[in-house]
Parts: structure tokens; sequence; C-alpha cells
């Protein structure tokens, strides 16, 4: 998976949405941003240490891309989960906040790139919560665990609706 190419989304794709109204993603974000709002933040961590800290999570060969200042995390195994969908995930710690953003490659001409802080607003709630923010490697480890315990979540029904969609398209035909 390459860093950000494509515009921002403007909408939940109908799949994702059903998974993070299921999820109860946007009450769960608030309660996350709430709780993570420290200060001052942290912006003067250790890329290296910070990439050993995203490995213990499972993403073992995570690449920085320091032009854009991103984390672009790759599991150990493929990232095309099942039926052609591929999975992503591009981490942004700047200014000592943490913005997850997904990316699920649907074929050819399908792709959807969302960022956890934008979900809840693109679902409809008012407000936009502040991204979590975070004042050290403590605290970065426990807000890691949950956003990527989340995306592990989401990607894991995804990838269901995905091969029982893929099963039924291939029934069909």
């Amino acid at each position: 998976m390459e860093p950000r190419s494509s515009k921002p989304a403007t909408e939940v794709h109908p799949i994702l949405h059903k998974i993070l109204h299921e999820l109860h993603f946007p009450v769960w974000y608030k309660e996350l941003s709430a709780s993570f709002q420290t200060s001052p933040p942290f912006t003067d961590f250790s890329i290296s240490e910070v990439r050993d800290m995203i490995a213990e999570f499972g993403y073992r060969k995570t690449r920085y891309h320091e032009e854009q200042g991103i984390f672009v995390l790759e599991e150990e195994e493929e990232s095309r989960l099942a039926g052609g969908l591929g999975a992503g995930v591009l981490l942004d710690l700047a200014g000592g906040s943490l913005e997850l953003t997904m990316v699920f490659d649907m074929g050819i001409s399908r792709k959807i790139e969302v960022s956890f802080s934008k979900i809840p607003a693109l679902m409809g709630d008012k407000g936009q919560p502040p991204k979590p923010v975070f004042s050290n490697y403590k605290e970065l480890y426990a807000l890691l665990k949950q956003v990527l315990g989340m995306y592990a979540s989401i990607r894991q029904r995804m990838t269901e609706i995905w091969v029982s969609r893929s099963a039924e398209t291939s029934l069909a035909k």
C-alpha cells in the first residue's frame, strides 16, 4: 500500500457504514477522543521507537514516509484478504495527535479511504470530536492498542461481508 493519493471521503461506503454502525463507532471514537486529550502533546518521538511499538501489534513491515509524515502499516500476512479485497492502514502522528486512515481496495476502480476522525461526521453526528492526543510513549501505546483493535474488528467484518457477497455473486452466475 502506498501513502495517500486519493481524495478524502465525503461519505461512508454502505458496507462500511453498516459495519461502523454495528460497532457503535461514533460513540466509541468520541469516548476515545475524550480520554486522550493530554497536554502537552508528545511531538518529539523517535520514528524507530514508534515503528517498534507498531510492530508489537503485528505490523512488522511498517514504513515511514517522511515527506508526508505518515506510517504505512503492513502486516506480515498478505494485504489481499479475500475475493480481491485489499486492506491497509495509514497512521499520522503529527502534532502529538493520532489519525488512523483505513484503506480498502475493492477492485480496479473501487477504493474506500476514510479517516477515523472524520467518520462520526460522515455518519451524521453533529460536531467533530478532536483527534486523540498523547503526551508520552505509554499513552501512545495505549492509544495504538485501541485504534488498531477497532481497525482489526472493522477489517474482520469487512472481510466476512465481502466473502459472503463474493460467494453470492459466484452462485448467481
